[in-house]
């Protein structure tokens, strides 16, 4: 017996011995195929997987005298796979799930969940229903991996969402559970995080323009997975053209639109060219001063106070043609995001807006092009990987050959003239993997027309970019942006008595913004950052054109200044019904040296004869000081699923101002940053607003009413000097103002007649006072601005006739601008002069013009090597004479009035892309 017990005891010592046989390995940058090989190969035990679960997983470590099993457990603790001794030869490795042996401890006890796990965080509750759209179902996705001893309910799952041809991130994705009845949507970058609970569970992901995805999940354990929505341009469905894709009933910005290009391809313009700044004029709030004015007017402001970003680069100047076109190449650009009332608390330095314009991803996986040809430009553009599944590049050329169309135009100023411009624009991207994103975007167009047989006028706008977005922890994104911007404008001037000279202005400016976006448990979305900008800029240069000139050579001095800001954001799900948007931001200016500033009489106007000191500023000393909080809130109350009100109220501060002599923007306006003589502009802006979504949404419809106060709006005495003036304060004069307005969008998504119907109230007003009588304007009284134009109305519309083919129209009215007439004149010392009104009494005519297209899309052969588009248009098809301006010449003394207008006559057009 004593025996028996010894033998036994000793065999069980063995065994113990046996099982708990230790190992030691060191491994460095080893592929984990390879290490389960040499594992393998020294312990003699079998270890079973699939290869392509470690697939591009590399191993660094060193074990001293540890179970196998704990080995392979640490090398695989951070992937989705699980490890199971089916005996002492044997290793089995699960994706995922984990085998078993023994039933848990707690398969016969009722779980239980605490109202705090079923809590579920909204990101933001924007789900689209779309029922004609049709719908992909993807393969379950497991999630995870199983542990023995996880005693949870609910799981965290998070990603990123992409265009899956372009890899483009999409924002504003709404994600449905329908097993838990719960609503999600991804940031602006793509990014989405929601809760799911363990086992199966559908999620339902809806995005305009995009396919409905069904997308199965099985979940284990918290995971990652990156979803890819396919486009409804590929399939070639049907011809929509949306306004804007934003939920505007479910997120608490006020103002906000987005414009997809691609959907635009439709809409009837002047020559058949995608314009996406003329597609933003049709909507609500948006305006230009006219057909030859550069940049548009948002809410009553000035086209200075609107900020133009191409991936996060400023664009000075983005039009073409006396602002006949967009300066960016539209089959280069994916869309643009217009931020007029809530703007994203990165974003700061302009009163009115942000045109948040995103160039296109070159596709990862194939080479693909696209050309446009047009009456006056060709447009062309080449997508081609660097690296498949890694990097791209995108390149897109414009150019236009458009001397002849003048010919054709009323204004005797512009038919005897020539005019060609073109731009570029390049875009390397790179996905370093699941978590981070890098691009590069170069750009740059240039303009040269002639005002006169012997001046040449050219501008230029020269961009550089770079973006990295990267996820540094499951909750936290990290996002950098620098830029370098340009803008130039020169004339050259052929004189015929050695007297040619160049004249020329260039601004400068070179940014960087970091920003931190958390996501925490409590319902919060929390951003911080900062960003800065160091500005330079040559106010004017003239200098001979050669050597035979006897020209002058004069600069006046460089301006430097510093501007940044520090800001925080908290978008907040207070519960389902109320959601809140705060945002802190601190801005700082500094006015830098070397300068020569000018002291002037406090009770004289300012002239060069009033001057009473002057002070040198040394290099890099500040000359003058400015900072003050912006505070933007906002908040969105649900009435229901399909409606809700919202309301909100921000201030903001600009520091750089754009001086202009003439009635509208122009190409050869300079800028001029804010010093002790030239105070920041400051704007406060209230909104409330109404938005409703029918249950399909088939209809939508905004209505907001806002008001906005400015101070300190720049603008010149009465017959100011302004060329070469190194004194420019002495001709500034700087006032208040006001706009108020109603806005209205109706919008129809689906079927056979598609389209929106836009109206807007606007008035703004200027006042100009000062405590010198001679320096008032209208007597120091409010006035309307140039661009106070009260009625827009705007309709475009798109009917399918099948398929293939479908016509589309644009009926645009708006209230004539205002304009100075004279009354009356008299005669002194035989010489006549003129009286005029009160600055802006008067309006020139009404504007109204009817645009008509028809439309003819390739056949639909998905397999296809190209697809093709024709657009045909008319412009202005009844021919009216919708005056660009009014203007009054004293002939023999009398005063005779003229009209102006660019396009007086219908302008048929034809164009064709090709996509390949």
């Amino acid at each position: 017996m004593k025996k028996s017990v010894l033998i036994l005891f000793l065999l069980m010592s063995f065994l113990a011995i046996g099982q708990s046989k230790n190992y030691s390995f060191k491994f460095e940058n080893q592929s984990l195929n390879g290490v389960f090989n040499q594992l393998e190969t020294t312990t003699s035990v079998t270890i079973r997987y699939a290869p392509i679960w470690v697939e591009n997983q590399t191993i660094t470590a060193e074990y001293q005298k540890q179970s196998l099993i704990d080995i392979v457990s640490d090398l695989i603790k951070d992937t989705d796979l699980n490890v199971f001794s089916l005996d002492d030869k044997t290793l089995i490795i699960t994706k995922n799930n984990s085998l078993f042996d023994q039933l848990a401890e707690s398969f016969f006890v009722e779980d239980k969940i605490s109202p705090e796990t079923q809590e579920i965080a909204h990101l933001n509750l924007q789900f689209n229903q779309q029922n004609d759209q049709s719908t992909s179902k993807k393969k379950s996705v497991k999630i995870g991996k199983q542990e023995q001893k996880k005693n949870r309910y609910w799981f965290t799952v998070k990603g990123q969402i992409r265009n899956s041809e372009t890899n483009e991130p999409i924002g504003g994705v709404s994600i449905s559970i329908p097993l838990i009845d719960k609503y999600y949507s991804s940031d602006l970058n793509g990014f989405y995080e929601i809760k799911l609970p363990q086992g199966s569970s559908e999620v339902i992901l809806a995005q305009t323009g995009y396919r409905q995805l069904v997308q199965p999940f099985v979940i284990f354990n918290d995971g990652e997975h990156q979803i890819l929505l396919d486009q409804m341009i590929q399939a070639l469905d049907e011809v929509v053209v949306q306004g804007t894709k934003i939920n505007q009933v479910n997120t608490s910005n006020t103002g906000t639109e987005n414009i997809n290009v691609e959907e635009t391809k439709t809409v009837p313009l002047v020559l058949g060219e995608r314009d996406v700044l003329k597609i933003a004029a049709s909507l609500p709030g948006i305006s230009s001063a006219g057909e030859g004015a550069s940049g548009l007017n948002v809410r009553g402001g000035r086209p200075d106070q609107n900020l133009n970003l191409l991936d996060g680069g400023v664009i000075y100047n983005p039009t073409h043609f006396f602002g006949i076109f967009q300066a960016l190449n539209p089959i280069a650009i994916s869309d643009v995001t217009i931020y007029k009332g809530s703007v994203p608390s990165e974003y700061g330095g302009r009163l009115s807006s942000v045109f948040d314009i995103s160039s296109k991803n070159a596709s990862l996986e194939e080479v693909k092009g696209e050309v446009a040809l047009g009456p006056i430009t060709l447009n062309a553009s080449i997508q081609a990987p660097i690296q498949k599944d890694k990097s791209s590049l995108l390149i897109g050329v414009r150019g236009a050959y458009s001397d002849w169309i003048l010919k054709k135009l009323e204004n005797e100023q512009l038919r005897d003239n020539k005019a060609n411009f073109y731009d570029f624009i390049g875009k390397y991207y790179l996905k370093k993997d699941e978590k981070s994103d890098f691009s590069i975007t170069t750009y740059l167009s240039k303009d040269q027309f002639n005002i006169t047989r012997d001046s040449i006028f050219t501008y230029s706008n020269t961009m550089l970019s770079g973006n990295l977005t990267k996820q540094i922890s499951p909750k936290k994104i990290l996002k950098l942006n620098s830029s370098l911007s340009s803008y130039r404008h020169q004339i050259d001037y052929n004189g015929n008595a050695q007297n040619a000279f160049l004249q020329s202005y260039q601004l400068n400016q070179l940014s960087a913004r970091l920003s931190i976006i958390n996501y925490s448990k409590s319902n919060h979305q929390i951003q911080w950052g900062n960003t800065n900008t160091y500005y330079w800029i040559q106010p004017g240069m003239v200098k001979p054109k050669s050597s035979e000139d006897l020209t002058q050579h004069m600069a006046l001095n460089k301006a430097h200044a510093i501007e940044g800001a520090l800001y925080l954001s908290d978008v907040w799900d207070l519960n389902k019904k109320w959601q809140m948007s705060t945002a802190l931001r601190w801005p700082y200016y500094l006015s830098l040296g070397p300068d020569t500033v000018y002291d002037y009489d406090p009770n004289l106007p300012k002239t060069s004869n009033t001057v009473i000191d002057s002070k040198t500023i040394e290099k890099n000393k500040i000359e003058s000081s400015y900072t003050g909080p912006e505070i933007r809130w906002s908040a969105r109350y649900l009435i229901n699923e399909q409606s809700s009100l919202k309301m909100g109220v921000n201030n903001a501060y600009q520091y750089l101002h754009a001086l202009s002599n003439s009635t509208t923007a122009a190409p050869y306006d300079s800028w001029k940053l804010s010093d002790r003589h030239l105070k920041p502009q400051q704007v406060q802006q209230a909104t409330f607003g109404y938005a409703l979504k029918s249950e399909n949404n088939t209809y939508d419809l905004s209505l907001d009413f806002y008001y906005k106060r400015f101070e300190y709006l720049t603008d010149f005495k009465t017959g100011a000097k302004l060329g070469m003036n190194e004194q420019i304060e002495t001709e500034i004069i700087q006032g208040n103002g006001r706009a108020y307005g109603v806005e209205f969008l109706i919008r129809k998504n689906e079927g056979n007649l598609n389209g929106w119907i836009s109206y807007s109230y606007t008035r703004s007003f200027i006042q100009l006072d000062s405590k010198f009588l001679y320096e008032r304007v209208n007597q120091g009284r409010f006035y309307p601005s140039n661009y106070d134009k009260p009625h827009d109305l705007s309709i475009v519309s798109n009917y399918k006739l099948s398929r293939r083919f479908s016509f589309s129209a644009n009926i645009s009215y708006q209230t004539g601008r205002p304009v100075t007439f004279p009354t009356g004149k008299y005669q002194l010392d035989g010489i006549t002069y003129i009286t005029y009104s009160d600055r802006n009494k008067y309006r020139i005519p009404n504007y109204f013009r009817i645009d008509l297209g028809f439309n003819v899309e390739g056949n639909h052969k998905i397999n296809k090597p190209a697809h093709g588009f024709w657009n045909v248009s008319i412009y202005n098809i009844l021919g009216k004479h919708n005056p660009y301006s009014v203007f009054f010449v004293n002939e023999n003394g009398k005063i005779k009035a003229y009209q102006s207008s660019i396009f007086a006559q219908a302008i048929p057009s034809i164009s064709y892309t090709l996509k390949f």
